[in-house]
């Protein structure tokens, strides 16, 4: 496997442990690959390609695409304020899809206790 992505890897790692992404599928919804893109990316069947690369740029901004090429300086680009905004953004738009997302869950259970308690 190439050390690019052997850091693919590693910021995949950091996404899914502090939660900005829920596993691989999550993480390639997001970015606009493949679940299995990132999974041969990961094995090293491939390489990471400049689609991935710009989709990491696009949704997660505070991943320094510059480390991720070459390895120098760190993983997390939050030095800089416009990244830290683009980082709290991306929380901020994940938290109200899930907040969508509960409330529809909920509806669906609503409905299915009528149903229940109407049989």
């Amino acid at each position: 496997m190439n050390e690019i992505n052997i850091r693919f890897k590693e910021a995949l790692d950091f996404l899914i442990n502090k939660g900005y992404v829920n596993g691989n599928k999550h993480f390639a919804d997001k970015i606009g690959i493949s679940p299995s893109m990132v999974s041969d990316i990961i094995s090293g069947r491939t390489s990471v390609g400049i689609r991935t690369l710009l989709g990491i740029a696009t949704f997660f901004a505070f991943i320094s695409i510059s480390w991720l090429l070459t390895g120098k300086g760190n993983m997390l680009d939050t030095n800089d304020n416009q990244n830290k905004d683009k980082m709290n953004e991306a929380l901020k738009q994940e938290n109200q899809a899930l907040k969508q997302r509960n409330k529809e869950l909920e509806k669906t259970l609503n409905k299915i206790n009528k149903i229940s308690k109407g049989s």
